[in-house]
This record gives C-alpha cells, sequence and structure tokens, in this order.
C-alpha cells in the first residue's frame, strides 16, 4: 500500500531529490519504493529547431523516471511535461516538448546522474555482474542495457604522447592478433588495434609526431612499422623478452646435447661389478647349450598335459599347473601321437655371435639392439628366443646402467636430465630459491666435470651482466664468444639480435621497459574474459580504454 508523505517531509525530500527546474507535486512510498509526482517548473519551452520561446499550451503527457536511490528505497519520478505550440510561422515543426538539457536526455528512462552512475558501473565490470550489482543499487537494468550504455560511449584520441609502448595480444590464440598501445607516462592503455600489420601501426603512428621513445618486442612487424612512420624515435627492445629469447635457446641447446651429457655421466658412474665374470661365463655357457634339451622339456610337458586330461582335470586346470596359455594346453591334448614324435627341433648356433654377445654386455647394451646388429651378419633365430636365452642376464646389466646406488636410494634421487632444470642452473640468477640444494650440487658437480656446460655457464654469466654493468662493449665481446663456441641455437640468436642491433644496445643504456605495456596486456585478457563471449572488438577497445580499473 502507499502511503502519502505530507508537510515537512515534502521539503526534505525536495533537498534529497534537487533536480534543477523541477518542481516536486507530491511523494508517497510502499515498502521498497518512492513515488514521486513532479513537473517542469517552467511554463516556457524553446523550440528545437529555431529555438523560439513559446508558452502556448497544447497538451500534456507523462514521462516516467528512474533516479538514484533513497535510503535504500528505489525513486521513480512521474513527471508531467507540457507540450507547446511553436509560434514561428516559418519554422517547420508546430508542436513540441518542454526538455531539461541537462538532467533528463530526451526519450531516456532515467535521469542523467543515473546513467552517469550506471556508465561508471559498466566500464568497470561485465554486463552480467553490472546486472546484478545495479539490482543491489536499487536501480536495476538488465545486460543487454549495461551494453547498450557502453556502446554509445566515445572514446576521445589522446592529445600529445611522448613516451610510448607498443605489444601484441590475441584476439583469437593462433588466429587473429591485434596491438596494444599504452603511454609510458600515465600506465593507460590510449588505443587498441584489430591488426599488427605494418601499414596499420604505421598508419596510427604517424598522427603522433612528438613520440620520443617506443619500447616493444623484437617483432618484425614493430620494427618495420616504427622505422617507417617514426625514423626520429627511439626504439627500445625489452629485456624481458631478451633474457626469455635467451632461455629458450638455451633450453633447445640443452635438448640437442642432452644425450652427450648422459653419455659423459654414464661413463663416470657405470663400473664393471665383480661378478661380470661369472656372467660371461654363463653367456658362454647358454650360447654352447643345444636346443635339443628344450625340445626334449616340451615333449615332457606334451606328456604332462596329455595324462591330467585322462585323470580328468580341465583343460584350464592344466594350463594353471604347468603354467602354460590355455590354448596350447588345447593343442597339446588334440595333438596325434605321430606329431608328437615329428617335433621339429630348430637349432640356433649362439657360438657364431658370441663375441657380439659378450661385447654388447660390456658395453650395456640392449639385447634388441645387438639382435639388429647380428641380424645382419645372418642371425636365423628371434629377438624372443634370444630374450628368452639371455634376457635376465642383460636386464640386470641394464637397470646398473644408470647409477649405481640401490634401488632405496634411487627413488630419492633426483631427475637430474631435466632440460628445463638444467636451463634455470645456466640462465636464472635465483636459481638457489627454485632449485633443490641437491639438484644444485649435482649440476655444480656436473658443471665442474662438463666443459659442454661450463662453457653455457660462462656465456650465461657475461650475457646477465652485460644488463647489470650496462656495458656496450661487454655485448659485443658476448657476441664474439657465441660466434667462436659451438652452439648453432645460440649462434641464431646472436644473428637476430645483430639485426636488432640498435634497439638491443638502446635496452642495455636506457632504464626504459615494457613492463607497463605488458600489465596492461594482462588487464585486457582480464577484461576479455570477463565478457562472456559477449565481447564485440569495438565494445572490448572501448572497456579497456575507458576503464580505470579492470
Amino acid at each position: 500500500m502507499k502511503r502519502v508523505l505530507k508537510g515537512k517531509k515534502n521539503i526534505s525530500f525536495q533537498s534529497l531529490i534537487q533536480l534543477p527546474g523541477i518542481r516536486l507535486k507530491g511523494i508517497s512510498m510502499d515498502e521498497d519504493q518512492f513515488f514521486v509526482s513532479a513537473e517542469i517548473a517552467s511554463k516556457y519551452g524553446f523550440c528545437p529547431l529555431c529555438s523560439s520561446k513559446s508558452k502556448r499550451l497544447h497538451s500534456y503527457y507523462c514521462r516516467k523516471l528512474k533516479d538514484l536511490p533513497i535510503i535504500s528505497r528505489s525513486v521513480n519520478i512521474e513527471l508531467t511535461v507540457r507540450k507547446i505550440f511553436c509560434d514561428n510561422p516559418k519554422c517547420s515543426k508546430k508542436v513540441f516538448s518542454q526538455q531539461l538539457p541537462d538532467e533528463v536526455v530526451p526519450y531516456s528512462r532515467r535521469t542523467s546522474r543515473a546513467d552517469e552512475r550506471l556508465l561508471h558501473l559498466s566500464k568497470e565490470t561485465s554486463a552480467n555482474k553490472g546486472s546484478w550489482i545495479s539490482e543491489q543499487m536499487m536501480l536495476r537494468v538488465s545486460s543487454s542495457t549495461f551494453l547498450r550504455i557502453m556502446h554509445k560511449c566515445n572514446v576521445s584520441p589522446p592529445a600529445k604522447i611522448t613516451h610510448l609502448g607498443i605489444d601484441d595480444w590475441a584476439y583469437h590464440k593462433g588466429h587473429t592478433y591485434g596491438t596494444i598501445v599504452v603511454d609510458r607516462e600515465t600506465g593507460k592503455t590510449v588505443e587498441v588495434l584489430k591488426s599488427r600489420e605494418k601499414e596499420d601501426i604505421a598508419e596510427w603512428l604517424r598522427q603522433y609526431p612528438d613520440i620520443r621513445t617506443i619500447t616493444r618486442d623484437r617483432g618484425d612487424c614493430y620494427v618495420q612499422a616504427v622505422s617507417e612512420a617514426l625514423p626520429h624515435a627511439i626504439q627500445i627492445a625489452d629485456r624481458f623478452h631478451l633474457i626469455v629469447n635467451y632461455s629458450d635457446h638455451v633450453i633447445c641447446t640443452v635438448k640437442r646435447l642432452i644425450s652427450r651429457l648422459k653419455t659423459g655421466i654414464v661413463a663416470k658412474n657405470t663400473d664393471i661389478p665383480e661378478n661380470d665374470g661369472i656372467i660371461i661365463q654363463k653367456i658362454i655357457d647358454l650360447s654352447a647349450a643345444s636346443t635339443v634339451q628344450a625340445d626334449e622339456n616340451k615333449c615332457t610337458l606334451i606328456k604332462r598335459a596329455r595324462d591330467l586330461n585322462k585323470e580328468n582335470y580341465s583343460m584350464r586346470s592344466i594350463a594353471r599347473i604347468l603354467n602354460l596359455d590355455f590354448r596350447t594346453v588345447r593343442k597339446y591334448i588334440h595333438m596325434e601321437k605321430d606329431q608328437i614324435l615329428t617335433i621339429r627341433k630348430t637349432f640356433v648356433d649362439y657360438t657364431v655371435y658370441l663375441d657380439d654377445l659378450i661385447e654388447g654386455y660390456r658395453k650395456g647394451e640392449s639385447l634388441s639392439l645387438i639382435f639388429r646388429r647380428i641380424k645382419i651378419k645372418g642371425f636365423k633365430g628371434s629377438l624372443r628366443g634370444l630374450t628368452i636365452r639371455f634376457g635376465k642376464l642383460y636386464k640386470g646389466r641394464m637397470e646398473r646402467r644408470g647409477s649405481c646406488v640401490s634401488k632405496k636410494e634411487a627413488i630419492k634421487f633426483p631427475r637430474i636430465f631435466s632440460c628445463r632444470k638444467i636451463c634455470i642452473y645456466l640462465t636464472n640468477k635465483n636459481y638457489e630459491k627454485i632449485l633443490s640444494p641437491v639438484e644444485i650440487g649435482w649440476y655444480e658437480h656436473l658443471r665442474k666435470e662438463n666443459p659442454i656446460l661450463q662453457s653455457l655457464w660462462n656465456l650465461s654469466n657475461n650475457f646477465r651482466s652485460i644488463f647489470a654493468e650496462r656495458s656496450i662493449k661487454k655485448f659485443h665481446e658476448w657476441i664474439q664468444q657465441v660466434r667462436q663456441s659451438d652452439f648453432r641455437e645460440l649462434k641464431n640468436f646472436a644473428c637476430g639480435l645483430q639485426k636488432d642491433l640498435k634497439a638491443v644496445e638502446a635496452s642495455i643504456i636506457y632504464d626504459y621497459n615494457n613492463g607497463i605495456t605488458e600489465g596492461c596486456v594482462n588487464r585486457l585478457k582480464n577484461i576479455k574474459k570477463q565478457m562472456y563471449g559477449r565481447a564485440s572488438f569495438d565494445l572490448l577497445r572501448k572497456k579497456v580504454i575507458l576503464s580505470k580499473w579492470g
């Protein structure tokens, strides 16, 4: 039920609502809403076409407006508006309505201050979240209305930019990329381009000839665009990207050389056990043993299987007793007597390949590798037969090949051959905070024993010292060191640096970096994810540029 408020309370609500040019007629309320009846105080109106003043009344109509809430209640204004005749005979508009340009926009269903509050909310939140917040504010609008409010905003270009940061971002990762432009002095995004093509970027940069420095990554599109549009501007390569690119090339080098590192460690940690002489003697004995004994064992198995079948054992029980396959037992039981007496006795002379077997065992090679080698020499047997005869001996050898520690110690042994961890040890100055003490001790020992890692270690230390000491001389010395090394991945990296030499030297001299731009890219990604698939590029651009917090 509505209650009408009278007397002095009308005066207090007049001061709370404070809409210039509007006179209150009455106020009523229910549980969660205020209903304000008002009218435009002036009896005059100005024609929107000819601006002539007139007060000749045509009729009245009522506009319903939403205003900001008061004491946790929504405010609904019923505004009585006059329609007035235009007295100018030359004007084509005969009738017009009174307008309040500062407080109420034509055709709007909310006051200007309510629209302004929703506009700020739409800049900082997603449409769905903003709709929920507006409901808690007692000024509820739909998510689609939030998008419409945002679309009506205009983005004004910056007047002047002196220090610029530029980077790319993925509109559709792997397919469509754009460019974000940041004013490094203010830290604000000034433009978002739906392209990273050289022509589009150069066209935008030409609008701001006062730019003095530009920080960027080493993408070819940005190098060419800046050189073409602003040849006088100082281009500065981002140090973070340089270090990351160097780490990527180091890890590629480690991946290529990891087999050589493993070989060196195996040669150092693998000793021939004391009982190798006994095992080699077993290899000799097994090579000289005839396969006739194996065939006799097969005849015995056939006889036992047939005897158990006569004793009414099932085929599955016989297979379980004799440790045979069910299908093998069935074949043995149904085999005729003549077939048993004429079992083909295959014979493979392993003594011919005894030297290959012993040499492969001493080197720690697998049976599959030995099999491929002796197969070329005319070996007629199979890998399965070779494994059945010698598998246990070579299996034990392979277990001892990696390290000489016990099984309990092997469980706690670090993953020493992780290319990523080796790269961290070589390139990251804070590797002590990332790697465990056991891993650090192992890598230090490995570096001292291995000239490859020692060389990579020296190059990485020299590369870090370039930026720490800001020395151009050390940078050119480091380039020469890489050229004289055997690491082709680092040579390619050095060639790339020389193609962008001025920007790399500027990154060493100046203290500027692209960190603010990278932060704005992360903010753009966050805004893009908040929009739940409704982010057209135009809408995303406005939210990124106009938002203060994201």
